[in-house]
C-alpha cells in the first residue's frame, strides 16, 4: 500500500473529511486531495504531523511494505490536550515577523510618552525666567502652559497611533498570551535556536538600559547643585529634568525593543510569564482586574498631580507588586 492509500485509509478510519484533516494539518483541502490521489507528496513536517495525528509510525507511512494498520487508539495524546490551541509552523513564523515589525514601534511610542512633558517643563521655565527679569513678552505663563500641553498631546497622539498600528499585526495572536498551546513539530527547536542566538543582544540591551536608569538622576542632581550659581534656578532645573526624562526614555526604549522579541520566543516555548502555570494564574479574577486598576490609578495620579515626569515610575513597581500579591494569595 502506497502513502496516498494509507493517508486516505487512516483519514476515513478516524471519520474525517478531507477538509477536517486539512484543517488539523493547517493545509488546504486541495493539498489533501492531491496527496490521496498521488499527485503530490507531503513534506517531512506534514509526514511527522500525520504520524502524531494518526497515532502511527513514520515507517508505516513511508514504507510501502508496511501494511498493518495499528490497533491502538489514535489521537490518544491529542485528546489529553484537546483544549490547547494548535500553532502551525506558518503561524509561528507570521507571529515572529509581526513582533519584529511592532517591537520598534511600541518602544518608540513608549519613549515618546516619557519625553512628552519636556516641552511643558521647558516652556514654563522660560516663561518664569522672562517674568522674573521683567521682560514684556507674549510668552506669559498661561500661554507657555498651553503650548506645552499642545506639544505634549501631539507626542502622546503619535505614540497612541504607533500602538494602534501594531494591533493589525498582533491581534490574531492574542491567544498566545492566555491560552494553552500545542506547537507543530520543529517550532520549539526553531524558537529555542532563535532565543539562544538573541540571548547576548537581549542581555546587553538590558544592561545598557539599567545603567542609563541609574545615571538618569545625575542631570537632576547636577542642576540642583549648580542652580544657585545661575540667575534662573528654574531654567537649570528644567534642563536637568529634561535630560533625565530623555535618558529614561532611551533606557525604556532599549528594554522594550528587545523585551518584546524575547517574549515572542517565550510565548512559543511557553516559558517564564507564558508558562502553563502562569497562564492559569492570569485567568484568576485578581489578574483580570489588576492591570486595569493600575492603569486607572496611573491616570488618576498623573492628571490630579500633573507630575507625568514622575508617575511613570508606577509601572516599574506594578509587575513585582503583582507577583508579590499573587504569592500571598496562593498561600
Amino acid at each position: 500500500m502506497i502513502l496516498a492509500e494509507k493517508i486516505m485509509q487512516l483519514r476515513k478510519k478516524n471519520g474525517w473529511s478531507q477538509e477536517e484533516l486539512a484543517e488539523q494539518l493547517n493545509v488546504s483541502r486541495q493539498s489533501v486531495s492531491k496527496w490521496e490521489s498521488a499527485q503530490s507528496i507531503p513534506d517531512l513536517n506534514k509526514i511527522l504531523a500525520m504520524s502524531e495525528l494518526f497515532g502511527v509510525s513514520t515507517d508505516y507511512l513511508l514504507k510501502d511494505d508496511a501494511e498493518e494498520i495499528p490497533t491502538e487508539p489514535v489521537m490518544e495524546e491529542k485528546a489529553i490536550n484537546s483544549e490547547a490551541h494548535f500553532v502551525s509552523m506558518e503561524e509561528a513564523n507570521r507571529f515572529l515577523d509581526a513582533k519584529e515589525i511592532t517591537a520598534p514601534r511600541v518602544a518608540l511610542g513608549t519613549a515618546l510618552c516619557i519625553v512628552s512633558p519636556i516641552p511643558l517643563i521647558f516652556l514654563e521655565a522660560v516663561s518664569s525666567k522672562l517674568l522674573i527679569n521683567g521682560n514684556d513678552t507674549w510668552l506669559s505663563e498661561n500661554i507657555a502652559a498651553s503650548i506645552g500641553m499642545v506639544l505634549m498631546t501631539i507626542l502622546i497622539v503619535i505614540a497612541v497611533m504607533l500602538f494602534l498600528s501594531c494591533r493589525r499585526y498582533t491581534a490574531d495572536f492574542d491567544y498566545l498570551d492566555k491560552e494553552q498551546i500545542e506547537t507543530a513539530y520543529g517550532i520549539s527547536g526553531m524558537a529555542k535556536d532563535l532565543q539562544n542566538n538573541y540571548r547576548d543582544r537581549y542581555h546587553q540591551a538590558n544592561m545598557l538600559g539599567t545603567c542609563l536608569c541609574i545615571i538618569a538622576v545625575l542631570p537632576l542632581f547636577i542642576s540642583v547643585a549648580i542652580g544657585e550659581k545661575f540667575a534662573s534656578e528654574d531654567m537649570v532645573a528644567a534642563i536637568g529634568m529634561s535630560f533625565m526624562l530623555f535618558i529614561v526614555a532611551v533606557a525604556v526604549h532599549r528594554f522594550i525593543s528587545v523585551g518584546i522579541i524575547w517574549e515572542s520566543y517565550q510565548k512559543l516555548l511557553q516559558e517564564g510569564d507564558y508558562s502553563k502555570a502562569r497562564k492559569k494564574d492570569n485567568e484568576s479574577p485578581f489578574s483580570k482586574l489588576y492591570w486595569p486598576l493600575v492603569t486607572a490609578l496611573y491616570f488618576f495620579i498623573s492628571f490630579s498631580s500633573g507630575a507625568w515626569h514622575l508617575t511613570w515610575l508606577i509601572w516599574l513597581f506594578a509587575s513585582p507588586l503583582k507577583d508579590f500579591i499573587q504569592s500571598i494569595i496562593k498561600k
